[in-house]
């Protein structure tokens, strides 16, 4: 005799939930917000049909997404930040393959103002690369100076892994190193972005930050090179812990 099971449905469950029903009903109404907002309007058209793409992709990954870390105050409220925050990367990234006029055309169309071809004013520090104690304690005395070290103090007690804020440090001055043509801000001298940012104002914020962690908390493994075991790593059970809040 054959082994007969029964097996669920095709559909995964999705067909009939009331969740499925009601962000359909939502996304329905805000497509219909947006033509009615955009009906009357004398300027493009991209914008509108950009929203109501995003819309639509938002809605979509609520839906098939069920992995959630964070439930208050529900879970698709996070998914819809998840959304956004991968149509923005995307944005992003097409921005980046752009040359400076095309890209700030697509601004442009969002905000009229920020397509201006006429930046600020902005410090560079790359125009006197000599060694000098001027030199130096012009940099010194900045004020990205204390950022970097405030921001990099911060950002060992979130990661709390040495290795990942060390990857973290050099890749960010790798990437101030490829668009320093475009933002003047970011072209600095040799020394400037590898010894007083990197060995000095980085490492010291993420010293501090460590010692901390070390001190009043627990260290992160973010690498998971160790076999996985029975109990969950430590970052699930914080995450687990934050998102019943």
């Amino acid at each position: 005799m054959r082994n007969i099971r029964w097996v669920g449905s095709v559909t995964g469950g999705m067909g009939l939930r009331n969740s499925s029903w009601a962000a359909s009903a939502i996304t329905g109404a805000v497509l219909s917000s947006l033509l009615w907002y955009f009906g009357d309007w004398t300027g493009s058209r991209v914008v509108c049909s950009l929203f109501m793409a995003s819309v639509v992709f938002s809605s979509i990954w609520v839906l098939l997404v069920r992995e959630d870390f964070f439930c208050w105050p529900h879970p698709a409220v996070w998914r819809v930040v998840m959304a956004s925050s991968i149509l923005y990367s995307m944005l992003l990234t097409c921005m980046f393959c752009l040359p400076p006029e095309q890209a700030r055309m697509i601004l442009n169309f969002v905000d009229p103002s920020a397509g201006v071809s006429a930046a600020p004013h902005e410090k560079g520090y790359g125009e006197n690369c000599a060694l000098t104690f001027d030199s130096i304690s012009d940099i010194v005395n900045d004020i990205f100076f204390l950022a970097h070290l405030l921001g990099w103090y911060f950002k060992a007690l979130i990661m709390r892994n040495r290795g990942v804020l060390w990857i973290q440090s050099i890749m960010f001055e790798l990437i101030e190193e490829s668009v320093k043509s475009v933002l003047p801000n970011f072209n600095e001298c040799w020394w400037d972005r590898w010894l007083l940012d990197v060995l000095v104002c980085n490492f010291v914020g993420m010293e501090i930050g460590l010692f901390l962690v070390n001190r009043f908390a627990e260290p992160f493994n973010w690498f998971m090179l160790t076999p996985a075991k029975a109990n969950p790593p430590h970052e699930v059970i914080v995450i687990n812990r934050v998102s019943r809040i």
